[in-house]
């Protein structure tokens, strides 16, 4: 089991974000997208986020825009992480009202992986899990996607969390043919990619399996 998540989502671009969920659809993958709320800009963008949620994606807090918020205050910080989770919860908790995809777990990740000891007491406050990735590829600033693929199933083993970007146009147009290429390959190896919340879920379940055992012995 490996979780693969998809940074700055939804893509600008309309168009590129509903390829790439046809991507994941046709590999019957979930993923978990982790939100730029200021991308949301059009009811197109809207409707897709619906169907990523319908199609049993997860959508985590990423901030409301691509920049580095380590040097915020604690109350911008806060200001806008609870701004981001705002827009998430206006498609999430249809989910969890269907009974479908809803989130047990807060996910965050830092916008360029920066963190401050403001950020964590916040993020703690307000019941987030922040997570990183084991298995990423710089790709917004290699278009090469041959390597990225290669690269990506070398650095993948059982757990691990793959990060790639969401398309953009003359930006990362390249994580749709990394995808495609790869997600194949994974399955072929035996991986089931998964969201963060059935990672969380399975590990925890492990987890309680591993102390029963060790109680009886």
């Amino acid at each position: 089991m490996v979780a693969l998540t998809i940074d700055d989502a939804p893509s600008r671009d309309s168009e590129l974000f509903s390829k790439l969920l046809d991507i994941l659809h046709r590999n019957s993958v979930q993923a978990t997208f982790f939100i730029i709320s200021s991308h949301i800009k059009s009811k197109k963008h809207e409707e897709l986020l619906r169907r990523a949620v319908r199609d049993g994606h997860l959508l985590a807090n990423h901030m409301v825009v691509d920049e580095a918020t380590h040097r915020y205050s604690e109350s911008d910080f806060s200001h806008h992480l609870l701004t981001c989770q705002q827009a998430i919860e206006k498609f999430q908790a249809a989910a969890a009202n269907d009974n479908s995809s809803g989130s047990e777990v807060k996910f965050f990740r830092a916008p360029h992986a920066r963190m401050s000891s403001g950020m964590r007491k916040i993020l703690n406050q307000n019941g987030y899990t922040s997570v990183l990735a084991d298995a990423y590829t710089f790709d917004p600033a290699i278009e090469d996607a041959k390597f990225h693929k290669e690269k990506l199933l070398e650095l993948t083993n059982p757990g691990s969390i793959l990060l790639v970007h969401s398309p953009e146009r003359n930006l990362r147009v390249q994580s749709l043919e990394i995808l495609d290429g790869l997600i194949p390959k994974l399955k072929q190896r035996g991986f089931k990619l998964v969201t963060l919340q059935t990672m969380h879920t399975a590990a925890a379940a492990d987890s309680k399996r591993f102390r029963e055992r060790a109680a009886r012995t």
